[in-house]
């Protein structure tokens, strides 16, 4: 979190801040779907997440099923094809049936559209997620994980095995990992009584970073 008062004069002093979040802490659903194919495995991971977070679990086929046909569009060379809505941000659920204003802003500290696929970060995941991609991990154990990160962040998947609370426990260890190069950056800027909220997705990469898209919230 960076905080500072940086600027004064004839408009008066203004003041920056701002926030950076791991994106690839959130469920990615962008794996919902591979090109025009719905992941199946996928799609009952996220359907956890929203049980857990009190949503209808039914929307994930639903949304998996809207971005597949969107990836299906995609590889329409046609020009007069139809195109249907292509999924960048979350707020783009609007044009799923049942997904609504108040659904949205219950899942979005959990989710993120990513433009890969992409594996969830163990170390900044919410318990929520963590429940979601470990079959059987309940939230009170997911819970217990997210605390012991307090104390050691997880080395690699081996150590997330050996923290789980039992052994028998299973997780497809491409979908997680220890790594991200996608990143939430959300800044505000107050001058005098104006204030402008901004938030953009930016992907590091080993030479530069990107910038993805920009909003303003």
């Amino acid at each position: 979190y960076v905080e500072s008062a940086t600027m004064s004069g004839e408009a008066g002093s203004a003041v920056l801040s701002g926030v950076i979040q791991d994106a690839q802490g959130r469920f990615n659903l962008t794996n919902l779907a591979t090109l025009d194919t719905v992941n199946a495995s996928e799609v009952e991971a996220f359907a956890r997440l929203l049980a857990l977070l009190r949503q209808d679990p039914a929307l994930a086929n639903l949304i998996a099923q809207q971005m597949a046909a969107a990836g299906r569009a995609a590889l329409n060379p046609r020009p007069d094809a139809v195109r249907p809505v292509g999924f960048v941000q979350l707020d783009d659920l609007l044009a799923v049936q049942g997904c609504t204003p108040q659904m949205i802003n219950t899942i979005r500290p959990h989710t993120v559209i990513l433009p890969i696929t992409t594996p969830v970060n163990i170390n900044t995941a919410s318990p929520e997620v963590l429940a979601a991609r470990v079959p059987g991990l309940s939230l009170a154990d997911a819970n217990t994980l997210a605390n012991s990160r307090r104390q050691a962040a997880f080395r690699d998947l081996g150590d997330l095995a050996a923290r789980l609370p039992n052994r028998n426990l299973g997780f497809d260890g491409s979908r997680l990992g220890v790594a991200s190069n996608y990143f939430m950056v959300t800044g505000r800027v107050t001058i005098r009584r104006a204030t402008l909220q901004i938030q953009a997705l930016v992907e590091r990469q080993p030479s530069a970073t990107r910038l993805l898209w920009v909003k303003e919230i």
